[in-house]
């Protein structure tokens, strides 16, 4: 598997229809999908960028901007190092919400989460809202500003790059020795280790003992697959633990709102 030395949650919030998912796709792929439909509920993609001669692994969850996927989408914050609030400039009603997904970030995501306010679609003509206001908008919320095109590629490459340094360079200060590498996990991650459940932070290499009793553990596993099988590979969402890396380890189970 291919090695890397950190490994960063990016999430994509805004209304529905500002491009957020064509900013993915840009980015990831490299091509624009024309007449993109709506995202449902939650989806994701990966890209790894070389930041100073290191690569860098940056996990992009795409979410929906649509009120009745909330509940859904607003899990993922939790574990997120980079939230992008995406509005269409185009669009005064996409701008007018930025309040309400700020108290959304207020609510559920780290108060270390770096904050970044897209405005998208600048390859429109008819545009409503002027650079300006963005950017005084993002200077009254500590926000990182941008304004790009998906569509002309415009400032796409810089968003993620510039989000990526800036994710690194803070996680070197704080957390100088590289996360576990040459398997992929994604974090929060659940690992039972006999009749214990950890939690893993493949950033910090650090395990939090969250649960000791083994019908406790069965109650989590089998929200996770539906049925307990140690027999069986683990179920979506999941991946087995190598065993040179915890040769005790039975499974590692993703959490569903990573």
């Amino acid at each position: 598997m291919e090695d890397y030395k950190f490994l960063f949650k990016v999430v994509l919030i805004g209304n529905a229809g500002v491009g957020k998912t064509c900013l993915v796709r840009r980015f990831t792929q490299g091509l624009f999908p024309p007449g993109q439909g709506a995202t449902i509920g939650v989806d994701f993609m990966i890209k790894t960028v070389e930041i100073e001669g290191e690569k860098i692994k940056l996990q992009i969850w795409d979410t929906a901007g649509q009120e009745r996927f909330r509940s859904i989408t607003q899990s993922y914050y939790r574990s997120a190092h980079a939230l992008i609030l995406v509005y269409d400039i185009s669009s005064q009603p996409t701008f007018d919400c930025l309040p309400d997904w700020l108290r959304e970030i207020e609510q559920y995501a780290s108060c270390k989460v770096l904050r970044v306010l897209v405005g998208n679609k600048t390859d429109r003509e008819d545009r409503e809202l002027p650079t300006h206001v963005g950017e005084e908008f993002a200077h009254r919320h500590n926000m990182y500003f941008i304004e790009t095109s998906a569509k002309e590629a415009d400032n796409v490459e810089k968003l993620f790059i510039e989000i990526a340094k800036e994710l690194t360079q803070a996680q070197e200060c704080c957390f100088p020795h590289p996360p576990l590498t040459g398997f992929e996990l994604m974090t929060p991650t659940f690992v039972f280790f006999g009749r214990s459940l950890f939690v893993v932070d493949t950033l910090t290499r650090t395990a939090k003992l969250e649960i000791c009793h083994p019908k406790m553990c069965q109650m989590s596993l089998c929200l996770q697959q539906g049925k307990l099988d140690q027999n069986l590979p683990v179920a979506h969402g999941g991946y087995p633990l190598p065993r040179s890396r915890a040769r005790d380890a039975r499974l590692v189970v993703v959490v569903v709102w990573l």
